[in-house]
């Protein structure tokens, strides 16, 4: 028990010195991007940004890989939704490329953060199936990018969460 509040001390102090975004505008970015993408490849857009149940649970996943050094998978894919895609990126250092990115970050501009994620769903076959997949249609984005105190680094977290249309609907009319 000590050793859970003396982790839990640690990681609000260290929050305490950091800027924390969580942006509905860059996670919309990101969804827009993935729609892009299918669009590109002849798939139908995904027709509903899910902000309910799979939300709150997107943004359950995104907040528990913020905490940890290597993300991880949920073991509730299939429950909650059929498809999922996890995306880590960290940046860090003095260069003038870095300071760029937590910059644009801080002023909301998120084309390169929201490229990145995407780019390396795309470049991963298994990613790029789940976010390619004709029939799910019914998806969610939820992100949390963290800068340092000193503004020399930066991590984006997010998750993308889909299902079909079908199983949304049939859930969501069983409530």
């Amino acid at each position: 028990m000590k050793t859970l509040i003396l982790i839990l001390t640690v990681i609000s102090f260290s929050a305490l010195g950091q800027d924390t975004i969580q942006s509905q505008k860059l996670d919309s970015l990101i969804w827009e991007k993935i729609n892009e993408y299918r669009t590109s490849i002849g798939e139908k857009p995904c027709s509903y940004f899910e902000s309910s149940k799979m939300r709150k649970y997107s943004q359950k996943i995104t907040e528990r890989n913020s905490l940890v050094k290597v993300g991880y998978h949920s073991d509730s894919v299939g429950m909650t939704c059929n498809g999922e895609c996890l995306f880590q990126l960290s940046v860090s250092g003095d260069s003038p490329g870095v300071k760029k990115k937590v910059e644009d970050a801080l002023s909301e501009n998120f084309e390169y953060l929201s490229d990145q994620a995407v780019q390396s769903w795309i470049n991963s076959s298994s990613h790029e199936a789940i976010i390619s997949y004709p029939n799910w249609t019914v998806s969610t984005v939820t992100s949390k990018v963290v800068i340092s105190q000193d503004k020399k680094s930066l991590r984006l977290d997010c998750s993308y969460h889909c299902k079909s249309a079908e199983t949304y609907e049939t859930k969501k009319g069983k409530k």
